[in-house]
């Protein structure tokens, strides 16, 4: 358990490093998503066309708790790859990354990896974006393929 509970701690403060070792052209945002997973969503932007994104989520209940985190990089599309309309700007990303799933009520830990497809539409008035995703993700406990969507928003701090 005291091996579980650090690769957690790690992944976790992994998450949050890219805030603090970079200085983000676009700043940082904080937000929520919904569907696989439903939690907390970031995004650190390391420059006009990179960022690091990802999301943390838990359940507490009674006889069961349970926690998730990814964590991907991200390259965006820029020129001809992106929509400009009145409101904002819509640009479709790519990108790659890691998953964690602890479950304490099967001792089950799930490690995969993660191939991020989506679009973001950043608001030209408003410091926020709207996103969906589309996810295909290997699990490597028993080599499962499956796949993982979500659509969320973030707000950004500076």
């Amino acid at each position: 358990m005291k091996k579980i509970t650090t690769i957690i701690v790690l992944c976790t403060a992994l998450n949050f490093a890219p805030e603090i070792g970079h200085a983000q052209d676009n700043g940082f945002g904080i937000g929520a998503m919904i569907n696989s997973p439903t939690g907390i969503s970031y995004k650190a932007w390391i420059n006009g066309d990179a960022a690091v994104a990802g999301a943390v989520t838990f359940n507490i209940s009674e006889g069961v708790s349970s926690f998730y985190t990814h964590a991907d990089f991200l390259m965006h599309s820029t020129g001809d790859g992106t929509v400009e309309l009145d409101s904002g700007v819509m640009r479709f990303y790519y990108g790659g990354g890691l998953r964690l799933r602890f479950n304490d009520l099967t001792d089950d830990t799930r490690l995969g990896i993660r191939a991020p497809l989506g679009t973001t539409y950043q608001f030209e008035e408003f410091s926020g974006d709207i996103f969906f995703e589309f996810v295909p993700t290997i699990l490597f406990d028993n080599f499962n393929f499956g796949f993982n969507g979500a659509l969320g928003f973030r707000y950004y701090l500076n």
